[in-house]
């Protein structure tokens, strides 16, 4: 099963990512690198959101649970976290999977424009809301349907939000 993305325009104004706040800290006192993107995995390291089983795929590198550290965002320690390299031209591929005892659950992928200065985060949850409604700073979301015979609630998915500021932007959030 598989899903292309879903733009998200204009919605809401007050719910700000943590991860815009950790990208806007951690790289304002050494200079902002546009080439970086922080990816963090909604779940803790017991994992109740269902996400030992997640693959990612970003660009050319694949990451699994293992790649993502307890406590490398300081804004939120119970959150596991990598930063990685990405370019700051053309198109990024952004693609998510769950695989349980080697069949994919799920599987969804999406591509990013990418910008100059840009400070980048990606956002996983397994979650039956759409984590984008009130997110201010999220550019766009993708939900990626689970198989029905793995669905903890008819509504259950896999679903990954994109979004960021422009590196040493005078916005506050």
């Amino acid at each position: 099963m598989k899903t292309r993305d879903r733009r998200i325009a204009g919605r809401g104004t007050t719910i700000v990512p943590r991860w815009v706040i950790g990208a806007s800290i951690l790289f304002a006192g050494c200079g902002p690198d546009p080439s970086t993107m922080a990816v963090r995995v909604h779940g803790s390291a017991t994992d109740p959101d269902g996400l030992a089983d997640l693959v990612m795929e970003v660009a050319d590198r694949r990451l699994t649970h293992e790649d993502f550290e307890l406590g490398a965002d300081p804004l939120s320690p119970s959150q596991r976290a990598v930063s990685l390299e990405v370019p700051s031209k053309g198109m990024l591929t952004l693609r998510a999977m769950i695989v349980q005892d080697g069949s994919t659950i799920a599987d969804g992928s999406t591509e990013i424009a990418m910008r100059e200065n840009f400070l980048w985060g990606v956002d996983v949850f397994r979650r039956t809301t759409d984590p984008t409604l009130g997110c201010f700073g999220c550019i766009g979301g993708l939900r990626i349907p689970i198989d029905s015979l793995a669905r903890r609630t008819p509504d259950d998915a896999l679903w990954l939000v994109w979004g960021g500021v422009e590196a040493g932007s005078d916005k506050v959030f």
